[in-house]
């Protein structure tokens, strides 16, 4: 099975850097698509710069009302990963360096 996900955030600084998206979709080894799940972050003691949205089009007022709290996101997200034997993604030494940075703030 494939994972394939991606993630929005804040920028590209890792120090102030910040997920504020996560998707991923689960698919068996025909390419069936078994799970899709796609979330935003309810941004807990930080704000989207303006040159974030402009680049991915989402904004605070988005993330404050349609956001969740991204604890419970990593959770079902980390039970997907290690359902699977392969996670594909764009870039994903910033996506995996940034996942890293919110599990580490989550304490998972």
């Amino acid at each position: 099975m494939f994972l394939i996900f991606d993630t929005e955030t804040t920028g590209i600084i890792s120090s102030s850097l910040r997920v504020i998206e996560l998707a991923w979709v689960v698919c068996d080894e025909h390419r069936v698509v078994l799970k899709q799940e796609s979330h935003l972050i309810y941004p807990q003691g930080f704000f989207v710069p303006a040159a974030a949205t402009k680049v991915n089009h989402i904004t605070n007022e988005m993330l404050h009302k349609d956001g969740e709290p991204i604890e419970g996101v990593l959770e079902k997200f980390a039970k997907d990963v290690q359902n699977v034997e392969y996670i594909i993604a764009h870039n994903i030494s910033f996506d995996i360096n940034a996942l890293d940075k919110e599990f580490r703030l989550a304490g998972i």
